[in-house]
Protein backbone atom coordinates (compact mmCIF):
# COMPACT_ATOMS: atom_id res chain seq x y z
CA UNK A 1 0.00 0.00 0.00
CA UNK A 2 1.39 3.39 -0.98
CA UNK A 3 2.21 5.59 1.99
CA UNK A 4 0.88 9.13 2.10
CA UNK A 5 4.33 10.67 2.67
CA UNK A 6 5.89 8.92 -0.34
CA UNK A 7 2.93 9.72 -2.56
CA UNK A 8 3.19 13.43 -1.72
CA UNK A 9 6.88 13.85 -2.61
CA UNK A 10 6.40 14.55 -6.35
CA UNK A 11 3.62 17.06 -5.68
CA UNK A 12 5.76 18.82 -3.06
CA UNK A 13 8.62 19.11 -5.59
CA UNK A 14 6.27 20.64 -8.19
CA UNK A 15 4.81 23.04 -5.61
CA UNK A 16 8.32 24.09 -4.55
CA UNK A 17 9.24 24.85 -8.18
CA UNK A 18 6.15 27.02 -8.62
CA UNK A 19 6.73 28.84 -5.33
CA UNK A 20 10.36 29.47 -6.30
CA UNK A 21 9.18 30.99 -9.58
CA UNK A 22 6.66 33.15 -7.71
CA UNK A 23 9.38 34.28 -5.30
CA UNK A 24 11.62 35.20 -8.22
CA UNK A 25 8.85 37.26 -9.76
CA UNK A 26 8.27 38.96 -6.42
CA UNK A 27 11.95 39.83 -6.15
CA UNK A 28 11.94 41.12 -9.72
CA UNK A 29 8.88 43.25 -8.98
CA UNK A 30 10.76 44.98 -6.15
CA UNK A 31 13.54 45.87 -8.57
CA UNK A 32 11.14 47.60 -10.96
CA UNK A 33 11.22 50.88 -9.07
CA UNK A 34 10.27 52.81 -12.20
CA UNK A 35 6.74 51.40 -12.21
CA UNK A 36 4.01 53.91 -11.35
CA UNK A 37 0.95 52.56 -9.50
CA UNK A 38 -2.28 54.40 -10.37
CA UNK A 39 -5.46 54.94 -8.46
CA UNK A 40 -8.66 53.63 -10.01
CA UNK A 41 -9.61 57.18 -11.05
CA UNK A 42 -6.21 57.82 -12.62
CA UNK A 43 -6.32 54.46 -14.39
CA UNK A 44 -9.71 55.31 -15.84
CA UNK A 45 -8.47 58.70 -17.06
CA UNK A 46 -5.40 57.23 -18.75
CA UNK A 47 -7.38 54.40 -20.34
CA UNK A 48 -9.59 57.02 -21.99
CA UNK A 49 -6.61 57.87 -24.21
CA UNK A 50 -6.64 54.27 -25.54
CA UNK A 51 -2.89 53.85 -25.35
CA UNK A 52 -1.86 50.69 -27.17
CA UNK A 53 0.60 49.23 -29.65
CA UNK A 54 -0.47 51.64 -32.39
CA UNK A 55 -0.05 54.62 -30.07
CA UNK A 56 3.43 53.50 -29.07
CA UNK A 57 4.42 53.16 -32.74
CA UNK A 58 3.16 56.71 -33.33
CA UNK A 59 5.20 57.98 -30.38
CA UNK A 60 8.32 56.22 -31.71
CA UNK A 61 7.95 57.66 -35.21
CA UNK A 62 7.33 61.18 -33.88
CA UNK A 63 10.28 60.93 -31.53
CA UNK A 64 12.47 60.04 -34.50
CA UNK A 65 11.06 63.01 -36.43
CA UNK A 66 11.66 65.34 -33.48
CA UNK A 67 15.27 64.22 -33.26
CA UNK A 68 15.77 64.71 -36.98
CA UNK A 69 14.09 68.11 -37.17
CA UNK A 70 14.79 69.45 -33.73
CA UNK A 71 15.49 72.92 -35.09
CA UNK A 72 11.84 73.17 -36.11
CA UNK A 73 10.63 72.78 -32.54
CA UNK A 74 9.92 76.00 -30.62
CA UNK A 75 12.22 76.90 -27.70
CA UNK A 76 9.30 76.48 -25.26
CA UNK A 77 8.91 72.82 -26.22
CA UNK A 78 10.57 70.59 -23.60
CA UNK A 79 12.28 68.16 -25.95
CA UNK A 80 14.34 66.49 -23.21
CA UNK A 81 11.24 65.54 -21.18
CA UNK A 82 9.49 64.31 -24.33
CA UNK A 83 12.49 62.19 -25.26
CA UNK A 84 12.68 60.63 -21.79
CA UNK A 85 8.96 59.84 -21.63
CA UNK A 86 8.79 58.58 -25.20
CA UNK A 87 11.83 56.34 -24.82
CA UNK A 88 10.54 54.92 -21.55
CA UNK A 89 7.04 54.37 -22.94
CA UNK A 90 8.43 52.41 -25.89
CA UNK A 91 10.61 50.27 -23.62
CA UNK A 92 7.70 49.70 -21.22
CA UNK A 93 5.58 48.57 -24.15
CA UNK A 94 8.15 45.87 -24.90
CA UNK A 95 8.23 44.91 -21.22
CA UNK A 96 4.44 44.70 -21.15
CA UNK A 97 4.47 42.42 -24.19
CA UNK A 98 6.90 40.06 -22.44
CA UNK A 99 4.81 40.14 -19.26
CA UNK A 100 1.65 39.38 -21.23
CA UNK A 101 3.34 36.44 -22.93
CA UNK A 102 4.40 35.11 -19.52
CA UNK A 103 0.92 35.58 -18.09
CA UNK A 104 -0.65 33.82 -21.08
CA UNK A 105 1.75 30.90 -20.67
CA UNK A 106 0.97 30.63 -16.94
CA UNK A 107 -2.77 30.90 -17.60
CA UNK A 108 -2.65 28.20 -20.29
CA UNK A 109 -0.76 25.93 -17.90
CA UNK A 110 -3.31 26.58 -15.13
CA UNK A 111 -6.12 25.62 -17.51
CA UNK A 112 -4.41 22.41 -18.64
CA UNK A 113 -3.28 21.26 -15.18
CA UNK A 114 -6.49 22.29 -13.44
CA UNK A 115 -8.55 20.41 -16.04
CA UNK A 116 -6.68 17.19 -15.29
CA UNK A 117 -6.93 17.86 -11.57
CA UNK A 118 -10.69 18.51 -11.80
CA UNK A 119 -11.27 15.24 -13.67
CA UNK A 120 -9.29 13.36 -11.03
CA UNK A 121 -11.01 15.31 -8.22
CA UNK A 122 -14.40 14.25 -9.58
CA UNK A 123 -13.25 10.63 -9.45
CA UNK A 124 -12.02 11.10 -5.88
CA UNK A 125 -15.36 12.59 -4.91
CA UNK A 126 -17.15 9.66 -6.55
CA UNK A 127 -15.03 7.09 -4.70
CA UNK A 128 -15.64 8.77 -1.36
CA UNK A 129 -19.35 9.08 -2.10
CA UNK A 130 -19.59 5.35 -2.72
CA UNK A 131 -17.59 4.60 0.43
CA UNK A 132 -19.76 6.90 2.51
CA UNK A 133 -22.80 4.70 1.84
CA UNK A 134 -21.27 2.02 4.06
CA UNK A 135 -19.13 4.19 6.38
CA UNK A 136 -21.03 6.68 8.52
CA UNK A 137 -17.85 8.56 9.44
CA UNK A 138 -17.30 9.51 5.80
CA UNK A 139 -20.64 11.23 5.38
CA UNK A 140 -19.38 14.43 7.02
CA UNK A 141 -16.37 14.43 4.69
CA UNK A 142 -18.64 14.03 1.67
CA UNK A 143 -20.86 16.86 2.87
CA UNK A 144 -17.81 19.10 3.37
CA UNK A 145 -16.45 18.31 -0.10
CA UNK A 146 -19.85 18.96 -1.64
CA UNK A 147 -20.23 22.28 0.17
CA UNK A 148 -16.81 23.52 -0.93
CA UNK A 149 -17.36 22.30 -4.46
CA UNK A 150 -20.72 24.01 -4.76
CA UNK A 151 -19.28 27.29 -3.51
CA UNK A 152 -16.32 27.15 -5.92
CA UNK A 153 -18.49 26.18 -8.87
CA UNK A 154 -20.97 28.95 -8.12
CA UNK A 155 -18.21 31.55 -8.04
CA UNK A 156 -16.66 30.34 -11.30
CA UNK A 157 -19.73 29.46 -13.36
CA UNK A 158 -23.52 29.74 -12.98
CA UNK A 159 -24.02 26.53 -14.94
CA UNK A 160 -25.54 23.51 -13.23
CA UNK A 161 -23.01 20.82 -12.18
CA UNK A 162 -22.79 17.55 -14.07
CA UNK A 163 -23.17 14.11 -12.56
CA UNK A 164 -20.12 12.53 -11.02
CA UNK A 165 -18.53 9.65 -12.90
CA UNK A 166 -18.87 6.39 -11.00
CA UNK A 167 -15.40 4.85 -10.48
CA UNK A 168 -14.76 1.96 -12.85
CA UNK A 169 -13.71 -0.35 -10.03
CA UNK A 170 -17.11 -0.04 -8.35
CA UNK A 171 -19.16 -0.91 -11.45
CA UNK A 172 -20.46 -4.41 -11.97
CA UNK A 173 -18.91 -6.44 -14.88
CA UNK A 174 -22.18 -6.32 -16.83
CA UNK A 175 -22.88 -2.67 -16.00
CA UNK A 176 -23.62 -1.82 -19.63
CA UNK A 177 -26.59 -4.21 -19.74
CA UNK A 178 -27.93 -3.40 -16.29
CA UNK A 179 -30.88 -1.00 -15.74
CA UNK A 180 -30.12 2.49 -14.40
CA UNK A 181 -28.90 2.65 -10.80
CA UNK A 182 -31.35 3.77 -8.12
CA UNK A 183 -31.51 7.47 -7.34
CA UNK A 184 -29.64 6.95 -4.06
CA UNK A 185 -26.57 5.64 -5.96
CA UNK A 186 -26.58 7.98 -8.95
CA UNK A 187 -25.31 11.01 -7.03
CA UNK A 188 -24.24 14.38 -8.34
CA UNK A 189 -20.73 15.78 -8.06
CA UNK A 190 -21.19 19.50 -7.32
CA UNK A 191 -17.57 20.16 -8.38
CA UNK A 192 -17.99 18.88 -11.93
CA UNK A 193 -18.49 21.34 -14.74
CA UNK A 194 -20.71 20.77 -17.79
CA UNK A 195 -18.85 19.30 -20.75
CA UNK A 196 -20.40 21.77 -23.16
CA UNK A 197 -19.23 24.80 -21.22
CA UNK A 198 -17.24 27.27 -23.27
CA UNK A 199 -13.56 27.50 -22.53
Amino acid sequence: MRSGSNASKPSLKVADDVRAAADSLGALRKQLTFLVPLTETERHEHRALRIGTKSLRTIASRLAAARQYRELLPPAFDFDSFEVDATRAIALGELLKSADELRDAVHDTVLAVAHRAMVAASSVYGYIQVGSDSAQRLKRTVDKLATRSVRATTEESPAAPAKAAVPATTAAPAAASQPPAPASVAKVDPASEPTNQAA
